[in-house]
């Protein structure tokens, strides 16, 4: 027994130098054997793989999550702080706290992989106090180690949103280096600045050869961003192409591309139109938590006169804070589609909508009500919610993807 848990973890080490150095197609098989074997810190890298694209296994959120749970179970602590990650809000610090000491002793020890994992918990304040400085740190180190996510996340941190003053150029770089080991998701990020121009100059068609080169990794988002390009650009514009995209993205997993391929369907454009085909992706989108599905599924559940469903909907998206659904909620009100006519609630849904900028909501509340003083953009509301709208709250909060 004591040679096969020395074989096992011999194989192990191997195993992840080879992802270390972007060998997937080398390292995934090793790992899949030992993770079914019962390996907990194999099971790591498997919800690795079913979590990003990398050209072998398969994208699978759900998967991923089942394997970190699994490994967390045995003791693996970066399953546990991958898993950590995904908890609800209000528990995910207690969690963090738990869990964070134990990768931070193997970060210490000279894990790359803990080194990388552990960066956000630093910069969110996740089971400790909120610590830019060591989340960068922890990636340079990892990064300079030699390991690929590493380098990528420390691109990020030069893009938008990242935690580094903003520069383009040095984040394109980055991405670019990454790339040519061939993460597809440095790819779809280095296409987006080569489409806009930023940090890089515009071209286009060096845009669509990197999300096609993602795509061809099984990168959903590249395939969905092309049917953007497809569907909008002046020069490319082909409606067929873009759902064949959206298509490809949405049978892929993307909820997104979901909406999209809905859209295609409602509007007639690449296919023909089918309000059926159209809600069928709609619902995918909804389920999923996107508000512009949930609204466009309101509109379909209306035309079929199935007004109470179609209300739902809208308050669903509404309690979540999509302005556009506050005013189908409103309209509902105000014609009686699905509830009681209520000029009261259609006051209140109007104003949160004007409140954020929904400009349908500040030309109805001039329409409606002109003798009154108006809601101005971005006012703070009241958060009380009607007591007849607490009933949907249980299902109306998104899913985080």
């Amino acid at each position: 027994m004591a040679g096969g848990l020395y074989m096992m973890s011999k194989e192990l080490a191997q195993a992840e130098l080879l992802f270390k150095q972007f060998k997937h197609k080398e390292a995934y098989p090793i790992f899949q054997q030992l993770a079914d074997a019962g390996d907990a810190r194999a099971m790591y890298f498997m919800g690795i793989y079913s979590r990003l694209y990398l050209g072998v296994g398969h994208y699978n959120p759900k998967k991923s999550m089942e394997w970190f749970q699994k490994g967390m179970e045995k003791g693996d602590v970066l399953c546990a702080i991958s898993l950590g990650y995904l908890q609800e809000e209000k528990k995910r610090d207690d969690f963090m706290k738990e869990w964070l000491p134990k990768a931070e002793e193997l970060a210490a020890a000279g894990d790359v992989f803990a080194m990388d994992d552990i960066a956000d918990c630093y910069f969110y304040g996740l089971g400790t106090s909120v610590d830019e400085k060591r989340g960068l740190e922890s990636i340079d180190k990892a990064a300079d180690a030699g390991y690929w996510l590493a380098a990528y996340d420390q691109a990020t941190q030069y893009d938008d949103n990242g935690h580094r003053d903003t520069d383009y150029a040095k984040a394109c770089a980055a991405y670019k280096e990454v790339s040519k080991l061939g993460y597809s998701e440095a790819d779809y990020r280095l296409g987006f600045h080569y489409f806009q121009g930023i940090g890089v100059e515009r071209d286009v068609k060096e845009a669509v050869r990197l999300w096609e080169k993602a795509w061809n990794l099984g990168n959903a988002a590249a395939a969905n961003a092309l049917g953007f390009v497809y569907s909008f650009d002046e020069k490319l514009k082909d409606d067929k192409k873009a759902f064949e995209c959206f298509d490809k993205a949405a049978k892929a997993g993307l909820p997104l591309a979901a909406g999209n391929v809905g859209n295609c369907y409602f509007y007639g454009r690449g296919v023909k139109k089918s309000l059926s085909e159209a809600k069928k992706w709609y619902e995918v989108g909804a389920k999923a938590g996107l508000h512009s599905s949930m609204l466009q599924l309101g509109v379909i559940l209306k035309t079929e006169g199935k007004n109470k469903e179609a209300f739902e909907v809208f308050c669903t998206a509404a309690i979540q804070g999509y302005p556009a659904a506050m005013g189908w909620v409103a309209a509902c009100y105000e014609h009686g589609i699905g509830v009681e006519k209520s000029q009261e609630k259609v006051l209140f849904w109007l104003k949160r909508a004007a409140a954020l900028g929904d400009q349908n909501a500040i030309a109805n509340l001039q329409r409606l009500y002109p003798q009154n003083t108006l809601v101005k953009t971005n006012e703070e509301l009241s958060d009380e919610l009607p007591e007849e709208f607490l009933s949907l709250i249980h299902i109306s909060e998104p899913t985080r993807h």
